[in-house]
């Protein structure tokens, strides 16, 4: 398989990184926690942003594929364009099977929070019952890193306290920070000094949202990209998800190759499987972006598979023969 190696900058500064985990328990390979590259004073919060994962280099050395074959690693320098048009490179299995390089085209994660965000939510009491526990997510959209203190509360009483290192275009997500009926209103205050405040209507299990803006505060909710709303079942857009491999047969070492297309970047992770074996790789991609996800067996096939404005990750499964089958993971 001719392997793309561009990889470029990524925007806002954030580079892709994704950790390999062994489903019996090791140590992940390079470990990433998910949507913040701060510090976050509370348990509990996953986080983007964080650099640790294996890239391909732009030094133009030959590779060699399963096959044995000579394969030069290219690179290109592809501006970044929204909006471009889709990829035409091949997809498909076995020893032909190619991926494409990144394009420039982006899908919904890439989108920025404050503009989605809705003011109210009428939610059937039957999805969303009170007593759950919505996400809350606090995002950075101004151009330089801050350092945000978040206090949330229901009337006069504090129910939430987090502090978060953010640099621009980061977020930090916190998956329970109180009751649906409790989450009233919210302060931030930035750099210890400029204190914003801001609230949400009516009761709802959708994530709720602060996003720090170049005008001040933007809060409100986000709707899922899929899923009930009832805080269980949902995706949202740029949320990581991970890649899972099981191995059927014989010990070997699968690699995977995750082009960003968004992000005109490419990274590469080899997982050795043991036999019956599984392995995860965490945060290789978001939910709604777009990508194409190669998958080289070694002494096996090769199977490309396309993930746009998808959730919930993939799932590869190899069999006794060393042949991957990539397929869409269902709904959490």
């Amino acid at each position: 398989m001719n392997r793309r190696a561009l990889l470029a900058s990524l925007g806002g500064g954030t580079s892709v990184a994704f950790a390999g985990c062994l489903d019996s328990g090791s140590e992940g390979i390079g470990d990433r926690a998910p949507d913040d590259g701060g510090e976050n004073a509370s348990g509990g919060t996953e986080t983007d942003g964080t650099d640790g994962g294996t890239e391909v280099d732009e030094d133009g050395d030959d590779r060699t594929d399963a096959s044995g074959n000579d394969s030069p690693t290219e690179a290109n320098g592809t501006d970044r364009t929204d909006g471009a048009d889709e990829n035409d490179g091949t997809h498909g299995d076995g020893d032909g099977a190619s991926v494409p390089e990144p394009d420039g085209n982006c899908g919904p994660d890439a989108e920025p929070l404050s503009s989605a965000l809705l003011d109210r939510v009428d939610q059937n009491e039957g999805v969303c019952h009170e007593d759950l526990t919505p996400s809350f997510v606090v995002a950075n959209e101004r151009e330089g890193a801050v350092t945000a203190a978040v206090e949330i509360t229901s009337g006069e009483e504090p129910i939430f306290e987090g502090s978060y290192s953010l640099g621009a275009s980061e977020r930090a997500i916190e998956q329970d920070v109180g009751a649906a009926a409790d989450l009233e209103s919210v302060t931030v205050t930035v750099e210890g000094d400029e204190e914003l405040s801001g609230g949400w209507v009516g009761t709802a299990c959708y994530r709720h949202a602060a996003v720090l803006t170049d005008d001040g505060l933007a809060t409100g909710y986000v709707s899922p990209l899929a899923g009930l709303g009832d805080t269980q079942h949902d995706c949202y857009a740029g949320d990581p998800v991970s890649i899972r491999v099981s191995n059927e047969g014989s010990p070997r070492t699968a690699t995977i190759t995750v082009v960003d297309h968004c992000r005109e970047s490419v990274v590469e992770e080899s997982l050795p499987l043991e036999d019956e074996g599984v392995a995860r790789l965490e945060d290789a991609l978001t939910n709604g972006g777009r990508y194409d996800v190669a998958v080289e067996v070694e002494e096996g096939g090769v199977a490309v598979e396309e993930f746009r404005d998808a959730c919930w990750g993939l799932s590869v499964s190899i069999d006794g023969e060393g042949e991957p089958e990539i397929g869409p993971v269902e709904m959490d």
